[in-house]
């Protein structure tokens, strides 16, 4: 297990798009450790960071630190929660509850939600491993959707946690607009978080589930769309299985 340091820079002017002094100079310098060119993601440990943090400040470049852990492959089974992150697509299920037609566009995914209804959906295989861990968690609807050649199924909503995931980091808590009004977002989180002794028993036993409460500074907030938790079992299947489904370790305050 390693303790990464994944923090953001700002490299461009966000009026014209020209680069900040010293920000060419960094990003070719710590190039191999950059994950979001986009965003300008780098991701970097121990002395890589060290170095990076002092060349950040050198260019009196601006940067956001946070966290994450960094599992060998055989370390995921044992380690306790992880995120799971899925797209969120719109229109992703529509017709008859008897026969749902599922978009084309989920065919890039093993895994998504629909961004209206929260519908989840699953490729074929991922689905059966994921009733072989929990028989509870079934297909909503019996016949199975055929997307460019890959068969997928309708879940039934996972179970939920009704627990709060502790927030152990953040700047602050800010409230959604809108239709989502009353739900809640963190500011300026790092990544650090943990769940009870007994939530994390809960996310063992049902293997997928989704959480919609976090706690920070002592008190709770709901948020509009919910974090899927899984167990280190499923993590370990899917990080084999499916490449592209971003799973991230929860801290559980290791750090």
């Amino acid at each position: 297990m390693k303790k990464m340091i994944a923090f953001s820079v700002e490299l461009q002017n966000d009026d014209d798009f020209s680069f900040f002094p010293g920000a060419k100079e960094f990003q070719a310098k710590y190039g191999e450790f950059e994950q979001d060119y986009g965003y300008y993601v780098f991701d970097l440990e121990g002395k890589d960071w060290t170095l990076a943090k002092k060349d950040l400040q050198s260019y009196r470049l601006s940067y956001g630190e946070g966290f994450r852990l960094a599992l060998a492959d055989a370390e995921i089974a044992g380690h306790p929660v992880h995120y799971l992150t899925i797209p969120a697509l719109y229109d992703l299920v529509t017709g008859k509850k008897q026969t749902p037609t599922i978009s084309a566009e989920v065919a890039s995914y093993p895994m998504a939600q629909d961004f209206n209804t929260e519908v989840v959906v699953a490729r074929e295989e991922l689905f059966a491993e994921v009733n072989r861990l929990n028989p509870k968690i079934k297909a909503a609807y019996g016949s199975v959707c055929t997307v460019k050649k890959k068969n997928y199924r309708v879940l039934a909503m996972p179970p939920q946690l009704d627990a709060p995931v502790l927030i152990d980091s953040g700047t602050g808590v800010a409230e959604n607009e809108g239709e989502s009004r009353g739900t809640y977002y963190m500011e300026g989180w790092d990544g650090r978080s943990s769940l009870s002794p007994d939530a994390v028993a809960f996310v063992k036993s049902e293997h997928l589930l989704a959480a919609r409460l976090f706690e920070f500074k002592g008190r709770q907030y709901r948020q509009n769309a919910p974090n899927y938790l899984i167990s280190g079992q499923l993590a370990s299947f899917l990080h084999k299985k499916f490449k592209t489904l971003q799973i991230t370790p929860m801290t559980q305050g290791l750090v």
